[in-house]
């Protein structure tokens, strides 16, 4: 019985094993494993995704920074996409006046030293959001940080993939990775990317 059972566990070992060495795709040429994804379990691409399940939130996540993050990222350096120095210091300027009007005993000096990387940040993501934009159209959805171009990204990876930047070789992973931008969103006026909030004058 203890023989039987270590096998079992061996089994079970060796199948983890195989699945964590197993290429699921490339970016850039370079190879993704299971492991790199933390994919612990084939994935059935028929399956809708249920947003309730906190397990696959982190796992589609997973696999979104890994393939997407890098596509994302050259096309930030292709586009020259930067914060100005004047931008920076707007943006803290904002900042420190919403936080004053917002919060009766406001620390104005921990508003005047919020980092210049905070606000670089910020910019930057903006201007990526309105750069895909531009270039690609589509759908913009409610994002607490700010409008997301929701069908530009998606069309930037899809090009990425026709052009073999990006490749699946599991149907599950390439369905998730996909799968954010067919789910529910809140969608609002594309002009909302020309103006982000944190340049708006604050009385």
């Amino acid at each position: 019985m203890k023989i039987r059972a270590g096998m079992f566990l061996a089994a079970i070992l060796f199948s983890s094993l195989a699945l964590a060495s197993e290429t699921v795709g490339s970016v850039y040429g370079k190879a993704v494993t299971a492991a790199d994804i933390d994919l612990s379990a084939p994935i059935d691409p028929t399956v809708q995704f249920d947003g309730r399940d906190s397990a696959q939130w982190q796992l589609m996540r997973r696999i979104m920074t890994t393939f997407g993050q890098p596509i994302v990222e050259r096309f930030i350096r292709e586009k020259k996409i930067r914060a100005t120095r004047d931008e920076i210091t707007k943006f803290k300027n904002n900042f420190r006046k919403r936080t004053e009007r917002n919060v009766a005993s406001a620390d104005e000096s921990s508003a005047a030293d919020l980092p210049d990387e905070m606000a670089r940040m910020f910019i930057v993501t903006w201007k990526t959001e309105r750069e895909l934009h531009r270039v690609y159209g589509g759908r913009v959805i409610f994002q607490q940080a700010g409008p997301e171009a929701l069908d530009a990204r998606r069309r930037l990876f899809e090009d990425a993939e026709k052009k073999g930047d990006i490749t699946f070789a599991d149907a599950g992973v390439r369905h998730l990775f996909y799968y954010y931008a067919n789910m529910s969103h809140t969608f609002i006026d594309e002009k909302a990317l020309e103006r982000p909030w944190f340049f708006e004058e604050v009385q």
